[in-house]
């Protein structure tokens, strides 16, 4: 039989033993999960084989890619494009900033932004311009408003999207720029509930954006309601920024292929 000092000492190995192993499987979660969340921030993971070209997306809403198992149009034809200059397009969704800074650390080879590319970089070349954006004001067709010009939402009450008037600022700054009613709401779905419940009078938004957001709209909002369009934006062609001109011009050449096909 052990002695009452022999059970005590083992009973205190035994139980430095679990307090270690417990210190250690703590350790070992945190840096797991610390490689978890910090894996999306990586630049290692935006490979860059000879074979491939990384383009960045820096607004991830229809047009830009599909819903459920399709591709967006336009993302299939600027697939086909890379795929007849012989390479693979491999795509991240990231913001405009973050885009900026794996261009700079070519970590991607180009930017593809929905709006923001306004002038680019001494260093950078832009592609020719994209599939066109439809953006529109909405409204609903009972309320029969009158909108001819971008001046006449100065009435009304309206909703939009951060992205969107990131966009449109320029054709907007002058017709909105008295007003106190323009809603800024980050939320498609939200926006077009808000004009089926009247809490706007119009929406300024993209049409493919705002028909692919119906299908989310509460029954209660009755999104069967018919609506307006009202055509008084400028159409908006988004351009790919490449880092280099070569590529871009192969780009190019194949996107006039595309077009033409």
């Amino acid at each position: 039989m052990e002695s009452p000092k022999n059970n005590w000492k083992n009973t205190l190995q035994m139980v430095l033993t679990g307090v270690a192993l417990a210190v250690l499987g703590a350790v070992g979660y945190l840096t797991y999960a610390s490689g978890i969340q910090s894996k999306p921030q990586e630049p290692q993971s935006l490979t860059r084989d000879h074979a491939h070209s990384v383009i960045a997306i820096t607004c991830p809403c229809a047009p830009f890619f599909g819903f459920g198992e399709k591709e967006g149009t336009e993302l299939g034809m600027i697939t086909a494009a890379f795929e007849l200059m012989g390479q693979h397009a491999q795509y991240v969704y990231v913001s405009y900033e973050d885009a900026l800074e794996h261009l700079e650390n070519h970590y991607v080879h180009g930017i593809l932004a929905f709006g923001s590319i306004q002038k680019p970089r001494d260093s950078d070349y832009l592609s020719e311009p994209l599939v066109t954006r439809d953006f529109v004001a909405v409204t609903l067709a009972e309320n029969q408003e009158v909108i001819e010009k971008r001046e006449d939402l100065r009435k009304l009450n309206v909703g939009i999207h951060p992205d969107i008037l990131e966009v449109l600022e320029p054709q907007l700054m002058e017709a909105l720029k008295d007003t106190k009613s323009l809603k800024i709401i980050s939320n498609y779905v939200l926006l077009s509930s808000m004009l089926f419940t009247g809490a706007v009078d119009a929406l300024i938004t993209e049409q493919a954006i705002f028909t692919r957001s119906l299908s989310s709209v509460p029954d209660h909002a009755k999104p069967s309601q018919q609506v307006e369009f009202h055509q008084i934006f400028d159409p908006v062609y988004p351009k790919i920024l490449f880092e280099d001109k070569a590529l871009r011009d192969r780009f190019d050449h194949a996107w006039k292929k595309i077009v033409k096909d």
